[in-house]
């Protein structure tokens, strides 16, 4: 009775064909992506994965492979499409998770600087160890991305790419011989590191100023333990200029979301 069973047209191990590669991209990003909460459960988890996949189902189903009955060369089909699925899913959890870890960065340099670098813990949202200023930093961002509107703009996105990268078509072998994409990774890398130096360069130029003007002082009172005056001193102008500062910070967080979608719009020449 089963095997007459053709819900939309199709039978029933395609569809179960379809879910498998059209989760694991999802499964793949979730994973990555630092806002998609590492310490959430598995099954709930899976849950948001699967709610997130049901408006995808009806697309996706017309373009399944043919591979049934299962052969050899179908099951090595089927490896390959699911190791591409969870590469894409990688990659897309990666580039939208740099200007999180950005941020978080950003404020474990600050943190490092004004000598509180030891202050660390794990986060509780990203499940990563980092200090007080990057989780806060980082929650925050987190607060405007999905009040904001920005995560419906990534989802989107992530939708989009269903279309211009199906899940029944392999990827070109020329793509990891593309010196262009390699660059591509590099630079996405590179510009983590400056966005963190440049965010973090007020209040890590302030702690600077603090040591040197505290290293003049010790010059002629040698007395003094300047290194115990420098943590307090900093801490404490770390925490103003932070309050002076925090708007414009979360501003360049909300500019750099239109990012994400530039650099898939980048990538995609590469496949």
């Amino acid at each position: 009775m089963l095997e007459n069973f053709t819900p939309m047209g199709y039978p029933l191990e395609v569809h179960l064909f379809a879910f498998i590669l059209g989760t694991t991209r999802l499964m793949a990003f979730v994973h990555t992506a630092p806002f998609m909460g590492n310490g959430v459960l598995g099954p709930v988890r899976m849950a948001i994965v699967f709610a997130l996949y049901l408006v995808l189902h009806p697309a996706i189903l017309p373009s399944m492979p043919d591979v049934f009955p299962l052969t050899n060369s179908g099951l090595l089909l089927i490896l390959g499409l699911i190791l591409k699925e969870a590469f894409i899913g990688f990659i897309l959890g990666w580039l939208a998770g740099m200007l999180f870890w950005t941020l978080q960065s950003a404020g474990f340099f600050i943190d490092n600087q004004r000598g509180a670098g030891m202050a660390q813990d794990t986060d509780p949202l990203s499940g990563e160890s980092t200090s007080p200023t990057g989780s806060f930093l980082f929650q925050s961002l987190c607060f405007i991305f999905y009040s904001g509107g920005a995560f419906l703009a990534l989802l989107a996105s992530i939708y989009a790419t269903y279309e211009f990268w199906p899940v029944g078509q392999v990827i070109p072998f020329g793509f990891f011989d593309n010196q262009n994409a390699l660059l591509f990774f590099g630079k996405c890398v590179a510009r983590l590191a400056a966005d963190m130096v440049l965010l973090s360069a007020p209040v890590v130029l302030a702690c600077l100023f603090t040591d040197l003007t505290l290293g003049i002082i010790n010059r002629f009172a040698s007395q003094l333990n300047v290194y115990i005056l420098a943590m307090g001193i900093k801490s404490g102008l770390a925490s103003f200029l932070l309050l002076l500062y925090l708007a414009v910070l979360i501003a360049q967080g909300e500019e750099k979301f239109s990012g994400f979608s530039l650099d898939l719009n980048m990538l995609r020449n590469f496949f």
